[in-house]
């Protein structure tokens, strides 16, 4: 977090401690979250694969820049739930359609803005404030009587017609990039002066210098000093380029080939569907 503190998960606990500094390093909790409860209100039956298993074991946490911060966690690779780190609101969750894929990873922008990249090509835009209203969650505003000017709380957005592999946000917090299929695009969030909400729109799209075929995909992609946006493939690849030019790629970099496996995404129907997990 900003504040020094540490956000860190298990299958049991979700812990937030106490600011660590250079004169206090030492971990003390100052919240807790129960990830067991969490679970056990997944609804198996529509997250189940096709082995009719579903693990759901957080693999990351992430912290938005808001004061004070809420906390994302996945719980496995269909569901994503919401939180504030003091404990404030009830914690939120809801699980993302089969066809879309599997979460890949998840980003915070400013507003409480929360992008989550999904394997199957989409990004699901997460309108936290919003969310908690359409929830009743306690401690929030009640809704506009106006419904027409009631923004979505959650907005699927196709990028990519195969597969997306990785996002990532820039160092200040402002700019999010998504790596899949043969390019880079970064995305933007445009307000909806109808609904009062926003809508995501790809400002700017990178070819890379890359073939995709059977058993070969981009794989990672990282911000470094300056805008620049490094990018691995399955091949053993590192592409650099400057963001601010999609005209400019540096030379590509050649490490020790580790082998992968192709992801195996399938290119789904366009539909969406919500539901919130039972409290």
């Amino acid at each position: 977090l900003q504040t020094g503190a540490l956000a860190l998960a298990s299958g049991a606990r979700l812990k937030v401690s106490t600011p660590i500094t250079d004169s206090h390093l030492a971990w003390n909790t100052f919240s807790k979250f129960k990830v067991h409860k969490m679970q056990a209100k997944i609804p198996q039956d529509k997250v189940r694969d096709d082995s009719g298993q579903y693990v759901a074991m957080p693999t990351f946490v992430r912290v938005s820049r808001s004061d004070p911060p809420f906390i994302a966690m996945n719980l496995g690779a269909k569901v994503m739930t919401v939180m504030d780190y003091a404990g404030m609101f009830k914690e939120e969750g809801f699980f993302v359609p089969q066809d879309y894929g599997a979460i890949v990873g998840a980003e915070w922008l400013p507003g409480e803005v929360l992008m989550i990249g999904l394997s199957n090509g989409y990004v699901l835009t997460v309108l936290v404030p919003v969310l908690l209203i359409e929830r009743a969650n306690p401690g929030m505003p009640q809704p506009p009587a106006d419904k027409t000017r009631r923004p979505r709380a959650l907005i699927t957005t196709r990028v990519f017609e195969s597969y997306l592999s990785d996002m990532s946000v820039s160092p200040d917090g402002k700019r999010i990039a998504v790596l899949g299929d043969t390019h880079v695009k970064e995305l933007s969030v445009v307000p909806d002066e109808r609904t009062g909400g926003i809508e995501l729109e790809v400002a700017v799209e990178f070819n890379l210098p890359f073939v995709a075929g059977v058993g070969t995909f981009l794989r990672r992609m990282a911000w470094g000093p300056r805008g620049v946006l490094s990018v691995s493939s399955s091949t053993g690849h590192v592409i650099a380029f400057q963001a601010g030019d999609p005209n400019e790629v540096l030379p590509e970099l050649k490490r020790t080939a580790s082998e992968s496996t192709a992801s195996g995404d399938e290119d789904p129907a366009n539909r969406a569907t919500e539901e919130e997990l039972d409290r």
